[in-house]
């Protein structure tokens, strides 16, 4: 039994997850033809794939929503084609915490904020987001250990993502979530 996880986005990652913790992993860097190529190359292999639902933060993630649904949707579309069950479309915070992973983002500005507000609020998010990612990184490698070096640099953690969104996808068909 084998999962694919993906991680859609211009600088994403997708992997097929063997139930023996083996993997394959793609980085999508920008190519969604090569993407496509993956999945046409390895779709026999996978029972289920999982593929994050998306989502922004507030004002400054309008145009990068707009290049991660492009990239989510050609593979989407990739994943039909090639008759490969979509077994999930979750939110982002939907897979962590199923995998275990919990950082919760800080609280939203009010309506009347001022700059000074807005701007601490974006920094905070952006750590908010560093502390997601590294926690990615840290479980994917607690989870599996004999592929710790694709998550060892700060850029991996797609690839992190990727691959516990799959083992996400593996929880589902066992039953254990």
């Amino acid at each position: 039994m084998s999962t694919l996880g993906i991680d859609a986005g211009m600088k994403g990652a997708i992997v097929v997850l063997r139930d023996d913790g083996s993997m394959l992993v793609h980085d999508i860097m920008g190519s969604r033809v090569g993407a496509i190529g993956f999945l046409r190359e390895h779709h026999h292999e996978v029972n289920g794939a999982v593929i994050e639902k998306a989502q922004t933060f507030g004002q400054e993630g309008r145009v990068s929503l707009v290049t991660f649904i492009g990239c989510r949707e050609a593979l989407w579309g990739a994943l039909v084609m090639a008759q490969v069950p979509i077994l999930k479309e979750p939110a982002p915070q939907e897979w962590k915490a199923a995998v275990g992973i919990t950082c919760h983002p800080p609280a939203r500005c009010p309506k009347d904020a001022t700059d000074t507000q807005k701007k601490a609020r974006r920094q905070a998010m952006n750590g908010y987001r560093h502390k997601q990612k590294q926690a990615a990184r840290d479980r994917a490698s607690v989870l599996y250990p004999q592929s710790a070096k694709l998550f060892a640099r700060v850029q991996d953690s797609d690839r992190a993502e990727a691959v516990l969104m799959a083992h996400y996808g593996l929880m589902l068909m066992r039953g254990t979530k």
